[in-house]
């Protein structure tokens, strides 16, 4: 459900696929299914993917503890590093790290579309499609138009060559009194 007041961007969609990991994790002793998912999860994303979208869905890290145990965090590097790493950083100019930012968002916005791409793969199968409902379209951000819109046109739902069916369905509404004629 899109909230008119959401805090963060892509935590209504990041939110849904949330508490279906929070099912998982209830569910792990059901059997194969939860195996596959996890195994299909695993084999589609790297360690790194995993990591990154553990930060919208938390969930993951409780499914994947192995994987995270064994990551670095900041705070284990000791000072001297972290010195090093500050005196290069005062050799950049102002111009080259704002074009870096704006880069670096652009990438990561791919980079997490990417990922949402490839974990809709990774649980959605012909023997189990996926349905997500979203509510309140009206109070979607731009973020989230984008990352459906990347959901929805993926080629691989579009054009499906195994002669499979589609494995994603994605059904929403919006007040229709809440949306004017440019939105």
């Amino acid at each position: 459900k899109f909230d008119r007041l959401m805090a963060k961007p892509l935590s209504t969609i990041a939110s849904a696929f949330e508490k279906f990991f929070q099912h998982v994790a209830s569910s792990v002793n059901w059997g194969r299914d939860i195996g596959a998912i996890l195994s299909s999860v695993q084999d589609n994303l790297s360690a790194s993917g995993i990591v990154v979208l553990s930060e919208l869905i938390p969930s993951l890290c409780t499914l994947y503890p192995v994987l995270f145990a064994s990551i670095v965090r900041d705070d284990d590097f000791d000072s001297s590093e972290e010195d090093r790493i500050s005196s290069e950083d005062e050799h950049l100019n102002d111009s080259t790290m704002d074009n870096d930012i704006i880069a670096s968002a652009e990438t990561l916005k791919n980079r997490l579309h990417y990922l949402f791409r490839k974990l809709v793969h990774a649980i959605a199968r012909p023997e189990h499609p996926l349905f997500l409902c979203v509510d309140d379209l009206q109070w979607v951000d731009e973020s989230g138009i984008q990352l459906l819109s990347s959901l929805l046109t993926d080629s691989d739902y579009l054009i499906n060559n195994n002669g499979d069916s589609q494995r994603l369905l994605v059904f929403g509404t919006y007040r229709d009194d809440e949306v004017d004629e440019g939105h």
